[in-house]
């Protein structure tokens, strides 16, 4: 009885660790955009500095693609 619950526990958890990744992924897609529409309105040093952090932002994403790759399917 006590192994369901754990189970039951370890599978919530996996929910939402999925939940959050997804929610965090969808926000850093909308900064992502709004660094891009800002950036057309920008010059010189402010250009940049928006430059520097679109690159720090795609690397940032792609850090979290390769720590915490989708998972297809369930966990065992």
């Amino acid at each position: 009885m006590e192994t369901v619950s754990l189970e039951h526990q370890i599978q919530s958890v996996h929910r939402h660790i999925a939940f959050l990744k997804k929610e965090q992924m969808e926000l850093l897609h909308a900064l992502h955009l709004e660094i891009l529409r800002l950036q057309k309105h920008c010059s010189g040093e402010l250009l940049k500095a928006f430059q520097k952090l679109h690159y720090v932002l795609g690397y940032f994403c792609f850090s979290l693609q390769v720590c915490f790759p989708r998972q297809t399917g369930r966990a065992a």
